[in-house]
């Protein structure tokens, strides 16, 4: 009787502790190189109204040199007929700056017909905290490059998303 009560205490011994010790350990949370400068920007383009959904985040190499670019719906834009901006490219950064810029590159996006294939960025920079929600008034980080495409510069502004829905694009 002994034996068996010594062996059911093992037993659970055998199972608690891996249970409890696992419990205890708490994984750390690691980022990506460039997350200070990445993530979902309300932006306009040369200061008009309407503002656009754009991205930036990680290659994934997580990289410290270069991330990717992304906008989607830039409209009303006079670049030719029947052609949209649309770009998708790794960018060079300068981290411990917050800025970036490129000649020459490639828009992946460029699959269709009425894609540019190449573009370019000028005097990118992230300001951490530079402004704030346009409704919400909650701080933000700010966004800011020229974007030149067919000979034509582009000046792309705007903020962090803040996940306040009064600050999401109409």
């Amino acid at each position: 009787m002994k034996i068996k009560k010594y062996i059911n205490y093992v037993s659970l011994a055998a199972l608690l502790i891996p249970v409890l010790s696992a419990c205890n350990k708490i994984p750390e949370r690691e980022g990506t190189t460039v997350e200070k400068m990445a993530g979902e920007w309300y932006v306009r383009i040369d200061d008009k109204p309407k503002r656009y959904i754009m991205t930036t985040y990680n290659t994934s190499t997580n990289s410290a040199d270069e991330f990717w670019v992304q906008t989607s719906n830039l409209r009303d834009l006079d670049v030719g007929p029947n052609e949209n901006i649309n770009i998708k490219g790794k960018v060079p950064v300068q981290l411990s700056a917050q800025t970036f810029a490129g000649t020459g590159l490639t828009n992946i996006l460029a699959a269709t017909a009425t894609a540019i294939p190449k573009f370019e960025v000028a005097n990118g920079k992230v300001i951490t905290n530079g402004t704030v929600g346009v409704a919400s008034r909650s701080p933000a980080d700010s966004i800011y490059f020229e974007l030149k495409v067919k000979g034509k510069t582009f000046k792309i502004s705007g903020f962090h998303r803040t996940g306040f829905q009064a600050d999401e694009p109409q």
